[in-house]
């Protein structure tokens, strides 16, 4: 199996460098530190792996907070304690957590540690023989980079997806799906690059690695309909943004992220519009949601605050609420 090539930030002065709250600190001690725990069956730390899964999916951010140091520590002994086959099986739960380590540090907007957690995410999955676990930390690690304004995270997206193409052919369900969600991903970036013409292609290539097998558990076919808004909205496009957001059907739309993520984007390309009722009526539907999404994001202070500045967002109690919240 090739090897990849992955962007991690270094490991010395990081959690130094970064701020937060005590549970904050808790994930990046189970990274850097000594944290100790008790290795447990296969079985349950499966649970347990699972169970963080489905958290992320909720948009759980803070209870993941709570939650994933012992998890982050508990999975590291129990891969050190086992041997023979269940190495690998260990190897691939360890990979699963700190990709949703990787995942949720990254909402949190605490890209440094998302990146970490990323790396040892694609090595573990590497020890485990999972093509698709690695391509997912690729493309967790293409999105620190897009962050950073890096121009490499749209190749290291694209090559991740054709990495896992070439091994896994996307014979199944998952691998098609993390294809697609690799792709839905370069296409937001390509977005962001104003090149409208590889958005538009990287979503109909995703969408046709997933249409043998409808929705996916990587990636379901409304969830396309979700980054086709994103697109048009960073693409500056804010009525054919509205006009797609119209169409969604969200009752189809499985997790909760993605469900916040279209609200935020109709918020923004509301307020793009003028429409600012709307753009309120879009932060109220995110606050029941995703309502993390508000604390962690720096779009929306920026979004509070301006709207705050019109007629109708001046007589707002949520605003109010919310800007007393970021010290507005």
């Amino acid at each position: 199996m090739r090897r990849r090539t992955f962007f991690a930030a270094g490991l010395t002065a990081v959690s130094a460098a970064i701020g937060g709250s005590s549970a904050d600190r808790g994930i990046e001690n189970a990274l850097f530190g000594d944290a100790t725990a008790e290795p447990v069956s296969l079985r349950l730390l499966g649970g347990q792996v699972a169970a963080a899964e489905r958290t992320l999916e909720a948009a759980g951010l803070g209870e993941l907070n709570r939650r994933l140091p012992r998890l982050l520590s508990t999975a590291r002994a129990t891969w050190e304690a086992v041997t023979g086959s269940a190495k690998e099986r260990a190897a691939s739960l360890f990979s699963r957590a700190l990709s949703v380590t990787s995942q949720q540090q990254i909402r949190v907007s605490r890209e440094s540690i998302a990146s970490v957690a990323a790396d040892r995410a694609a090595r573990y999955a590497e020890l485990a023989g999972d093509p698709v676990a690695m391509a997912g930390a690729a493309r967790n690690q293409a999105v620190v980079l897009r962050r950073a304004g890096s121009p490499l995270a749209d190749k290291v997206m694209i090559d991740a997806a054709e990495l896992l193409r070439a091994e896994t052919a996307l014979r199944g369900a998952d691998s098609a799906g993390m294809y697609g969600k690799i792709l839905a991903s370069a296409a937001y970036t390509a977005a962001g690059h104003d090149d409208r013409d590889a958005a538009a292609e990287y979503l109909s290539a995703a969408g046709g690695a997933i249409e043998p097998f409808g929705d996916t558990p990587r990636l379901a076919r409304a969830d396309l309909d979700v980054f086709a808004v994103s697109c048009d909205r960073v693409l500056g496009d804010y009525g054919s943004a509205l006009h797609h957001a119209h169409a969604v059907d969200l009752q189809a739309v499985p997790e909760a992220h993605e469900r916040g993520r279209y609200w935020q984007d109709v918020g923004l390309a509301a307020h793009g519009r003028g429409r600012i009722d709307l753009a309120i009526e879009a932060l109220a539907e995110l606050d029941q949601t995703a309502p993390q999404y508000l604390h962690h994001r720096p779009w929306s202070r920026r979004l509070v605050e301006d709207l705050l500045y019109t007629r109708e967002g001046g007589s707002s109690p949520l605003l109010h609420r919310l800007g007393a919240r970021y010290g507005l």
